[in-house]
């Protein structure tokens, strides 16, 4: 007998109602594949919205009002800082406009090159626009970004572009590819949140697979957060933490993982650590003392040994026992070390091979110390 076809039929019984089966799988749904297609679909729109604030009623009429009205205004005085300012937002964030908005920021700039708004932004569309040469761009945005940060700390004046401008932006078109980069760039050089200006990074490549603008400045990140760069202070990306692999675990190391990234072109920055816990990364090895602290303040003690001064600490996070010593001040783990193959000598790849991230993307190091992408 042939076996049974893998596909969902509509079963319909006596009483009208229906349901869906499988024959291959043996399985049985009460909604078709059109139905779970377009559930799945919702929670995943869903997800992606979660990381884009939804504006207020008051936000969104503010922003529409600004729109309205920047181009009016340009047109009546085109000399005032003010009008130039946002129209040249406007072309740069919502109309796509990049050779209008450069005409703009190039006149707004000789009128006041230390505007806390205006640098900021201008500085965005440098990096956006890919300006060359690239390594210069980048520096001088950086210096407008940190000018900017010392007359603006709070972004207090930089509110209104933010909300009106670079989040309307992508609260009313979240799949425009220009919109998703400058909003990355924004997270990435004014907010600095750079694991959320990757993901926007990652969405808009999802949507402009080929835009060398995105990609470009992907990298830049990327290559950023490498300890010398701009945004050195903790470890590798996201992208990078999900294509790397686990080579060393012991239990006295807690939560802590020594990471190996085989694409990483710079030897010393292929090993890093991972708090998987905090699910966070950094390349200098962790204070163990600290951690040591860290467990006992959220463990229970189960056991105490008066004579001895042994305290045997439960550790609900991780699931583990511990043992302290209060007379000598030492911590010991409740078993050996998880075994590590010495072969590899700290280069090679152990069990835990995390997978690659994003859809149809492969992340390398290839010729150098740049990202480059390449479709999968």
């Amino acid at each position: 007998l042939d076996d049974p076809v893998d596909e969902w039929r509509k079963i319909t019984n006596e009483d009208g109602s229906f349901f869906y089966q499988n024959p291959a799988t043996g399985q049985i749904s009460f909604i078709s594949e059109d139905e779970a297609a377009r559930k799945i679909q919702r929670l995943v729109r869903n997800f992606q919205a979660s990381d884009i604030p939804t504006p207020t009623i008051t936000e969104v009429v503010k922003a529409l009002r600004f729109q309205r009205v920047a181009e009016d205004n340009y047109a009546k005085d085109p000399n005032k800082l003010a009008n130039i300012v946002n129209f040249a937002l406007l072309n740069h964030c919502l109309l796509d406009d990049f050779k209008q908005a450069r005409e703009c920021y190039n006149l707004a700039v000789k009128k006041s090159s230390t505007n806390p708004v205006l640098i900021r932004a201008y500085a965005i569309f440098t990096l956006a626009a890919c300006d060359n040469p690239k390594a210069k761009v980048f520096k001088k945005a950086c210096e407008y970004f940190k000018a900017a940060s010392l007359s603006d700390p709070d972004l207090e004046k930089f509110e209104v572009a933010q909300a009106s401008f670079f989040h309307w932006a992508v609260v009313s078109n979240p799949k425009n590819p220009t919109a998703l980069l400058n909003y990355a760039l924004l997270h990435q050089c004014v907010l600095k949140d750079y694991d959320l200006a990757e993901k926007f990074y990652l969405r808009a490549m999802a949507v402009a697979p080929t835009d060398t603008r995105i990609i470009e400045n992907f990298e830049q990140l990327e290559k950023n957060r490498l300890p010398g760069g701009a945004y050195a202070g903790r470890g590798p990306s996201n992208v990078v933490l999900k294509r790397s692999e686990v080579v060393e675990e012991k239990l006295e190391w807690g939560e802590w993982q020594r990471m190996f990234d085989r694409k990483q072109a710079v030897k010393s920055f292929k090993h890093f650590w991972y708090n998987r816990l905090g699910r966070y990364t950094q390349f200098v090895e962790p204070k163990w003392e600290d951690v040591w602290q860290q467990r006992e303040e959220r463990s229970q003690v189960s056991y105490e040994n008066e004579a001895d001064g042994w305290v045997t600490y439960w550790d609900p996070q991780l699931g583990q026992e511990f043992y302290y010593n209060r007379l000598t001040r030492e911590y010991q783990a409740a078993a050996e070390v998880v075994p590590y193959d010495e072969e590899y000598n700290g280069e090679g790849y152990g069990e835990g091979y995390v997978e690659g991230y994003g859809e149809g993307y492969e992340e390398s190091y290839e010729g150098g110390e740049q990202l480059q992408l390449t479709n999968g």
